[in-house]
Parts: C-alpha cells; sequence; structure tokens
C-alpha cells in the first residue's frame, strides 16, 4: 500500500458484525514509537479509515480487495488515525504459530530512547551526579529489564 491509496478497513466495531469503512492510506512504515507502543518496533500502515474498538484483527484491504494489513490500533488523542499491521509481518507470525504453536520475537530487554539535543541536556541536568554525555544524537539505554539477555 500507499499513502493516497484506498484503504478498507473490516471488522466488528462495538459489536456491530461485518462493518466496512473506508478511507485512504496516510502513511506507511509509521515508526511504533510515533504510534504509541515503542516497545513493539514495528512500522505501521497509517490510514483514516475508521479503525475504533472492536476492529482490532480485521483486514485492512486495498481498492483490489487484497488484505494488506491488519487493523491494529488507534490514536485515542487523535480522531480518525488508525494503524495497521502489514501483511507481510502478520504472515510471517501467522506461519510461526501455525508450525510451533508460538511466534518467536527478538527481545534483548533494553529500553531506549532516542538522543535530541533537548533530551541529552534534560538527561546530564536530572541524573543527580556530574553526567556528560559528549553526544546529541543516537540512542540511550535507560532501562534493563531483569532477567533479559541485556542483565
Amino acid at each position: 500500500m500507499l499513502p493516497g491509496e484506498w484503504a478498507i478497513a473490516i471488522g466488528n466495531p462495538l459489536g456491530l458484525n461485518n462493518t466496512v469503512k473506508v478511507g485512504i492510506v496516510s502513511a506507511v512504515g509509521r515508526p511504533s514509537s510515533e504510534v504509541g507502543v515503542p516497545q513493539k518496533r514495528v512500522r505501521f500502515i497509517q490510514t483514516d479509515a475508521a479503525i475504533i474498538p472492536g476492529n482490532s484483527g480485521g483486514s485492512l484491504l486495498n481498492a483490489s480487495g487484497e488484505a494488506n494489513g491488519i487493523n491494529t490500533a488507534i490514536r485515542m488523542n487523535a480522531e480518525g488515525l488508525g494503524f495497521a499491521i502489514p501483511i507481510e509481518i502478520a504472515a510471517r507470525i501467522a506461519d510461526q504459530l501455525v508450525a510451533h504453536g508460538s511466534a518467536a520475537h527478538p527481545y534483548i530487554g533494553v529500553r531506549m530512547v532516542t538522543l535530541t539535543p533537548g533530551l541529552t541536556m534534560e538527561l546530564e541536568l536530572s541524573s543527580g551526579f556530574e553526567l556528560d554525555l559528549g553526544v546529541e544524537s543516537g540512542v540511550a539505554v535507560v532501562q534493563v529489564d531483569d532477567g533479559s539477555a541485556a542483565d
């Protein structure tokens, strides 16, 4: 799917079976951090086709009726923005579930933030001790999960 193409969201919002909503693809490759789920590490398809509670798990189709995504998320603070997982990712996970009964996800066990000059300054000032990161771009590890590979 490309921005500007038709998007058809199918689902069961609010228990209303077989509901179809139409819109356009607003963006592709939207990082999970911009969608509000930074821990997911998925690049989403963004659409203005109404994806509301109950539509999750339904198909996001193109104008030819081909499944291009799985309706997944909405931004609560931004009416009219819906997000779908690209079908390639959903198909890969489905294949793993069928073959192995579970899906494997790479997991190191760290939470990172993208450094900006402002965040670098904030981290240096709020650390409680003298800290000079020496960089204004890149990523900083801000949390390590207990028992993870990073731990």
